[in-house]
């Protein structure tokens, strides 16, 4: 290979885009940080599911809330997981275009990458606000009142969700803006993904 072509630059271990786990702003850090205990939700989901095989199948004594607190708990562990993703860079991505791309294409491919995240979260966060709104003011003429399931049991679990929904998308839309900013100071168009 002659001197005056360019050598492909080598993927570094702290820019492999496999490298998941991988904290880049001080806003992920401070997400992953708060997001982190919500892991625990799917312990106790697995605890009162037990709770309710036993209780059904061992005293014919099913419980009528094991089934939707187990569905909202784990609504929320997947509503917030997406952000906890987006902070440790354990999104799923297809990087190949950007392999095949040059430095500079590269960089304007993550920035563009980048941008559009900011939309998609912006028309996200208008959704789920509305939805939210909604869900919260129910019932006409009461200031405040959550939707409610309408079974037997009737928990508010619905109107709760779709807060959860609203406050994870707004983390979504924090990490975007963090992220590209990140990327328009410190992404110089190696390969890999910052």
């Amino acid at each position: 290979m002659s001197d005056t072509q360019q050598q492909p630059t080598p993927v570094t271990p702290s820019h492999d885009p496999f490298d998941q786990g991988r904290i880049d702003t001080q806003t992920d850090r401070v997400i992953d940080r708060l997001i982190k205990p919500t892991g625990w939700l799917v312990l106790i989901v697995a605890v009162i599911s037990v709770y309710e095989v036993v209780s059904r199948y061992g005293f014919n004594a099913p419980t009528k809330w094991v089934h939707e607190t187990s569905t909202f708990l784990i609504a929320i562990v997947f509503l917030i997981g997406g952000a906890r993703a987006m902070a440790r860079n354990q999104h799923v991505t297809i990087n190949l275009l950007q392999y095949l791309l040059p430095r500079d294409g590269r960089r304007a491919l993550r920035l563009t990458n980048s941008f559009l995240m900011i939309l998609i979260c912006l028309g996200l966060v208008y959704v789920s606000a509305l939805t939210a709104w909604t869900a919260t003011h129910a019932r006409p003429g009461l200031p405040f009142y959550l939707e409610r399931s309408g079974t037997y049991w009737n928990p508010p679990y619905p109107g709760l969700t779709k807060v959860v929904m609203f406050i994870a998308t707004v983390l979504l839309l924090i990490q975007s803006v963090a992220q590209f900013i990140h990327r328009v100071k410190h992404d110089n168009g190696e390969r890999g993904e910052l």
